[in-house]
C-alpha cells in the first residue's frame, strides 16, 4: 500500500470518531465554511517537547495550517471542518529524529499566538521510513490531529503533511459514530 494511501487512512481513522461533533464546529452553509475557527493556523518544529512549547528554539517554520473556503461538498451539514498543510523542511528527517523535536501549531499566525496543539518527533517507523506521529491538544484548546512526515525525494529534505482540526477528542452531539459495529452508547 502507499504511503499516501495509509496517510488518507489515517485521517479517515482520526476524523472518523469525531462525525456529529460539535454543532458550532460542523456548521457549514451552502456558500462556505461559517461557525468553526476558519483562521491560519502557525506551525513550526521547535527544539525539545511538548512540555513547554514556547522555551524551544524554532528549527523549521513550516506553511501555515488553513481550512478550505468554498463551497461545500457532501454531507457538509455534519462534517468537522481541517486545516492542513504541506512544507518542504530543508533538513533530513534522521536530523530531525536524533534530538528531540516537536512539531507545534498555534491558534493563528500571529507571534504571540498561543500553542493550540503539539506533538513530539518519535514513535515507530514504517516501512519506508516515515513517521506518523499524533498532535495532542494543548491547553484544553480542543485542537488535535496528525502529521505525516517522510524524506524528500533529493534525499535531503523531510516533507511535512499536518492535518488539524477543532472537536476530534468527543462526539458531542448529532451523530452516531461507531467502529466496527460498536454501539454508539455504551452499556451500563
Amino acid at each position: 500500500m502507499g504511503r499516501w494511501t495509509i496517510l488518507g487512512a489515517a485521517l479517515i481513522s482520526l476524523l472518523s470518531g469525531a462525525v456529529g461533533a460539535q454543532a458550532g464546529l460542523a456548521s457549514f452553509q451552502e456558500e462556505g465554511l461559517t461557525g468553526a475557527d476558519s483562521a491560519e493556523k502557525g506551525v513550526e518544529i521547535r527544539a525539545g517537547d511538548c512540555d513547554d512549547v514556547d522555551s524551544g528554539e524554532v528549527v523549521a517554520s513550516l506553511t501555515a495550517a488553513a481550512v478550505p473556503e468554498g463551497e461545500g461538498v457532501g454531507k457538509i451539514e455534519r462534517a468537522v471542518p481541517a486545516a492542513a498543510s504541506f512544507t518542504n523542511v530543508p533538513l533530513p528527517l534522521e536530523t530531525l529524529l536524533a534530538e528531540d523535536h516537536a512539531v507545534v501549531v498555534f491558534a493563528s499566525v500571529d507571534e504571540d499566538a498561543a500553542a493550540i496543539a503539539c506533538g513530539v518527533l518519535g514513535g515507530i517507523a514504517r516501512t519506508d521510513d516515515s513517521l506518523v506521529i499524533g498532535l495532542a491538544e494543548v491547553a484544553g484548546s480542543g485542537w488535535s490531529g496528525i502529521a505525516f512526515l517522510g524524506g524528500g525525494a533529493d534525499g535531503l529534505s523531510t516533507n511535512v503533511s499536518l492535518f488539524v482540526a477543532e472537536g476530534l477528542a468527543g462526539n458531542s452531539g448529532g451523530g452516531s459514530a461507531t467502529r466496527r459495529g460498536a454501539s454508539a452508547t455504551p452499556e451500563a
